[in-house]
């Protein structure tokens, strides 16, 4: 259970990305090429311990966040959520929405009801979302052929990763994939506290490099770690005027030792 609500919240941060840092984790940018007024994210979690192939039993995870004003192309951050339309539900399968006041900041986020007794349904394409609308929001549908990215190069992974010499991720063999972002945490030392470190980068590049300095916060005090990768699958719709990414994801995730 303590791995999924992990996962979760990593998939939380990647689907509402903040421009400023906050104590745990870093920003990322959007980097959406076009301007959208929401994301429909599925991705498919995938996990190995050092030592031993990728876990066969993989799970699904669900975001989804919807702003009133469109985010403009290559934004730093996406906003919180504000905008209620009236019901959700992908393949049939309910969403509950939560509504959050603090001040004149209102935040709505639609959450999988699958996730209620942590038991996440491994939901496959094709991808079928309902809106259901409200007297100001026009529901609608939308159906995601698209299927999740696919990755085999998780064999050229380190193992251990030095503190202060740095560590290079490399990131070859998969395809379907559109943006690729790399996320690195320390295993709880640093006074308890998984701090992570990220970088986003484009499938034309092999690998991305975190230097000594990069790694110092995430794992400094911590014997193990864990190396994230997310691949991104995105499908840009205008509906009703309004442009959203229906968005298929895989997330990577192989843990490693850390070497002080």
């Amino acid at each position: 259970m303590m791995r999924f609500s992990f996962i979760l919240f990593i998939l939380i941060v990647i689907s509402c990305k903040k421009k400023d840092h906050s104590p745990s984790f870093s920003s990322l940018p959007s980097d959406d090429p076009v301007a959208i007024n929401g994301c429909f994210d599925v991705f498919r979690s995938v996990s190995q311990i050092m030592g031993q192939p990728p876990d066969t039993q993989f799970q699904t995870n669900t975001t989804v966040w919807l702003t009133k004003a469109g985010v403009p192309p290559n934004s730093l951050y996406y906003p919180p959520s504000n905008l209620a339309v009236g019901g959700l539900s992908l393949n049939t399968i309910s969403f509950n929405e939560n509504i959050w006041v603090n001040g004149t900041d209102t935040s709505i986020t639609y959450q999988d009801t699958t996730y209620i007794n942590y038991k996440p349904i491994n939901y496959q394409p094709p991808f079928i979302w309902v809106v259901g609308g409200n007297s100001y929001f026009q529901g609608f549908s939308f159906t995601n052929t698209n299927d999740f990215p696919q990755y085999t190069g998780y064999t050229l992974l380190p193992d251990t990763v030095d503190l202060y010499k740095g560590v290079y991720i490399p990131l070859k063999s998969y395809k379907g994939v559109d943006r690729i972002e790399v996320f690195l945490h320390g295993g709880g030392g640093n006074g308890g506290m998984m701090e992570t470190q990220t970088k986003a980068i484009t499938p034309a590049h092999s690998g991305v490099y975190f230097s000594g300095d990069d790694l110092l916060s995430p794992m400094l005090g911590t014997s193990w770690g864990e190396i994230f990768i997310a691949f991104y699958r995105d499908n840009y719709q205008t509906i009703n005027g309004r442009v959203y990414n229906f968005r298929t994801g895989l997330i990577f995730i192989k843990s490693v030792y850390v070497k002080q």
